[in-house]
């Protein structure tokens, strides 16, 4: 007999095989300042790494944006991943700003910089 589909699972209770979603705001959201590409900043660029120990590190990307706002650094920001899922997690990303502008990003990032 050949299969008569997945009707009979269409229940109210059931969510049809919805994949779970987090709820976590993105860290691009965070980041509303920064520039869309790394090519509209000044050449040369540098590229600097930061990581946050935790899973979700939107206050403190929000809180370098609004610190760079205020010294008028332009950036880009790229996702690097996260690790260590369980015991000590961690979000890795890479600001690019331009070289001219570096020092100055560099004392917003200390407590961030991955060496």
């Amino acid at each position: 007999m050949p299969s008569r589909g997945k009707g009979g699972r269409d229940r109210p209770w059931r969510d049809g095989g919805a994949r779970k979603t987090s709820c976590k705001t993105s860290w691009r959201s965070a980041c509303h300042d920064a520039v869309a590409q790394p090519h509209e900043l000044e050449s040369p660029r540098v590229s600097i790494k930061i990581y946050f120990y935790g899973t979700d590190a939107t206050e403190e990307l929000e809180t370098i944006n609004d610190a760079f706002s205020e010294r008028g650094i332009r950036y880009a920001i790229k996702s690097r991943g996260k690790r260590g899922a369980t015991i000590f997690p961690s979000c890795r990303y890479e600001i690019e700003v331009s070289a001219f502008q570096e020092v100055f990003a560099r004392e917003v990032l200390q407590a961030y910089i991955q060496e």
